[in-house]
């Protein structure tokens, strides 16, 4: 039994804001922005880099204060130089997977429980979360809320002044809605989703190398298979670089280069 592939890369999303914008009253460059980000008032969108968007003129922008979003907009003019405060399109926005992160013994939180399939297409860290791009299966029109979770699973320490290496693993529980042997695969379907996590005090003041594992199914490139197989990422995260780059670079992460079962 095999599924048809079909995954939609975030080149657009990693490809955020790659011009360097300055908030001038005589000219504007309107450009695309990708960003996660917090709401931060009536209409008002902050990136992780600092970028404030107003969607004033949007048909709907009714998120709660706090509310981490992940939005895709056209910017504007400058409203106010100051407080780096930008008129906005909105284009796209939706509120991604999010909760603490556990740890292994976590009362009440069986690791082993979670263990379906779940792939990492994409995935940068801003503003103190790592955000993912993710992709489940699921039956259409089933009602089903999957659920993910991020797992905090240790440090190692690294030798001869080697950084610590720090291990996540990103799992899922499909609640029986997933691609597994003898499903109906009729309507099953891919879901994608943004994820974000807070992983800022796990992260140190200077350099370590993360690594983040994952399970999906094993695949031919074309179809996927019941059967799973398991995936690392592996990259070297620096606290400075992380804070000086622009949102499109941010401690970014790609599968495309480090992807490795």
């Amino acid at each position: 039994m095999r599924f048809n592939l079909t995954l939609k890369t975030m080149a657009a999303v990693i490809v955020s804001s790659m011009i360097a914008v300055s908030c001038s009253k005589t000219s504007s460059v309107p450009y695309v922005d990708s960003s996660m980000g917090f709401v931060t008032g009536d209409n008002l969108f902050t990136t992780d880099a600092g970028m404030t968007y107003d969607f004033t003129t949007a048909e709907q922008f009714d998120y709660e204060f706090g509310t981490r979003l992940f939005v895709s907009c056209e910017v504007g003019d400058c409203i106010d130089p100051a407080k780096n405060l930008f008129s906005a399109n909105l284009v796209n926005c939706s509120v991604p997977v999010t909760g603490t992160i556990v740890r292994e013994g976590t009362s009440g939180f069986d690791k082993s429980e979670w263990k379906d399939p779940i792939s990492v297409n994409n995935a940068w860290i801003s503003g103190g979360y790592i955000n993912l791009y993710c992709s489940w299966t699921g039956h259409k029109g089933s009602g089903v809320v999957q659920r993910s979770a991020f797992v905090f699973d240790g440090t190692s320490t690294g030798i001869d002044n080697a950084p610590d290496t720090l291990t996540f693993s990103l799992v899922h529980d499909s609640e029986g809605d997933g691609f597994s042997s003898g499903s109906d695969v009729a309507n099953l379907v891919m879901i994608n989703k943004m994820a974000t996590f807070p992983v800022q005090e796990f992260l140190p003041s200077g350099n370590a190398v993360m690594r983040l594992l994952w399970t999906w199914h094993r695949s031919d490139g074309h179809y996927i298979y019941p059967e799973t197989e398991n995936h690392s990422m592996i990259y070297d995260y620096s606290a400075a670089a992380a804070a000086s780059a622009e949102p499109s670079t941010k401690a970014m992460i790609s599968p495309f280069t480090t992807l490795a079962p």
